[in-house]
């Protein structure tokens, strides 16, 4: 063989794979605001919040698409459908027979992809078909029609429990809980320092809870005495538990992580242990209240569905109290931290 029919031999053989590996466009991308997503179709993330779908127009299959990406792509025939997280700004398709393509949403004057919305993406490329190895084998692939039964159980409620029929079975999609409950363990620190507990109700973004701090620091020794005549009175240990209620809305700061800003009013309860008394004296300050308000932001990290990990920093002010729980107050600056200043709360909240 010489060199020319080599070359020529060469070529040939490269042809179909140089082909095969075309470059996609992008035609367009763009917001559809007319389209919604399907209830039986929409998708969650982790936090419970509604995904966009980007319906992605391509002749052949999509092996895998990479970003933020909740579930399986549905392959529509020609239309593909991606739902990705709120908040996501870029992805990166890997299409069959061709090379890979990003897309970044601000080449489109998109600044990100929103909640609920759906996005249309238009591909193609340079040529329609693809070559064949030999002329006399071509075929023109048939059109195939592709039909996914779906079957509907009425409910009591408005909602419908819908399901597809794949070749795996039956297969639920999500669909978005507006109401859940959540229960808290954590541990107090800087006021009133100790184990806490609560129990919350979601309502979409917005929750109230209300739990208890069970205060193990204690401060001992305080000796009080009458005004009039200085004579001693008695001493005491004292320590304190606080029953709070809470207000918070959840705001979404990325695919794990929310903010939930709260305003808060608590009783503080003071208790003194009375260690020694004069034999005039009565125990007055066995037990003493005060009302406190709070503000602060709890900050959550989404270890799974149903787990978060909760850091709470939060700023108290006493704002009334009982002719007690002045007194005691005022006795001492570390009893008056457990009502007036800085307070930080960590723990795990189980959501269901």
């Amino acid at each position: 063989m010489n060199t020319k029919n080599y070359i020529i031999t060469t070529l040939l053989a490269l042809t179909p794979l140089l082909l095969s590996a075309q470059e996609l466009t992008v035609q367009s991308f763009s917001l559809s605001p007319t389209e919604i997503i399907p209830a039986s179709d929409q998708r969650l993330d982790l936090n419970g919040t509604a995904c966009a779908l980007v319906k992605v127009q391509i002749v052949n299959d999509i092996d895998r698409v990479e970003g933020n990406v909740i579930g399986d792509v549905i392959n529509r025939g020609a239309e593909k459908w991606v739902f990705v997280t709120d908040g996501t700004k870029e992805l990166r398709l890997y299409p069959k027979s061709h090379l890979p393509l990003q897309i970044i949403c601000k080449d489109f004057d998109i600044e990100s992809l929103e909640s609920k919305r759906v996005y249309i993406l238009r591909l193609s490329s340079n040529q329609s078909v693809e070559a064949p190895t030999e002329p006399d084998k071509i075929q023109k692939e048939p059109e195939r029609h592709y039909t996914i039964p779906v079957k509907i159980e009425e409910k009591k409620d408005d909602e419908a429990d819908i399901q597809m029929e794949t070749k795996e079975g039956l297969v639920s999609p999500p669909r978005k809980r507006k109401v859940f409950f959540n229960i808290g363990l954590g541990y107090n620190a800087l006021s009133i320092m100790g184990p806490s507990a609560f129990i919350g109700l979601n309502i979409g973004a917005h929750n109230i809870e209300g739990g208890a701090i069970i205060g193990l620091n204690k401060v001992e020794g305080i000796n009080f005495y009458q005004a009039s005549n200085s004579a001693f009175m008695g001493t005491y240990n004292f320590s304190a538990m606080r029953f709070y209620a809470r207000y918070g809305y959840d705001i979404k700061a990325g695919s794990l992580i929310l903010l939930t800003p709260q305003i808060g009013a608590a009783i503080n309860q003071i208790s003194g242990t009375e260690i020694r008394r004069s034999t005039s004296g009565v125990n007055l300050f066995g037990k003493a209240s005060g009302i406190i308000t709070s503000v602060g932001c709890r900050l959550n990290w989404c270890l799974s569905k149903s787990i978060r990990f909760q850091i709470t920093p939060e700023y108290d002010f006493c704002i009334k109290g009982d002719r007690g729980f002045n007194i005691i107050k005022e006795s001492n600056s570390k009893i008056a931290s457990w009502s007036d200043g800085l307070n930080v709360n960590a723990g795990l909240v189980l959501h269901f």
